[in-house]
């Protein structure tokens, strides 16, 4: 489960000289979507599943990009 958050932990982003693929920040920028609508219709947690069924991402990835 993903708890869906109203503040970002700026300890969360990569190191300075980390670089983010083009094909994560995508990824995350569509989580970010879901998560914010999920979080305005009083949603506290998500699973990755669920994650998958609205972004088409599998929940594996999902996972891997979270952690």
């Amino acid at each position: 489960m993903v708890e869906v958050m109203e503040e970002f932990d700026a300890g969360a982003f990569p190191v300075e000289g980390e670089r983010l693929s083009l094909g994560v920040a995508a990824r995350l920028s569509r989580y970010l979507q879901v998560l914010t609508q999920a979080r305005k219709m009083g949603r506290e947690t998500i699973s990755s599943q669920e994650l998958s069924e609205y972004t088409h991402i599998n929940p594996t990835q999902i996972r891997r990009d979270l952690s």
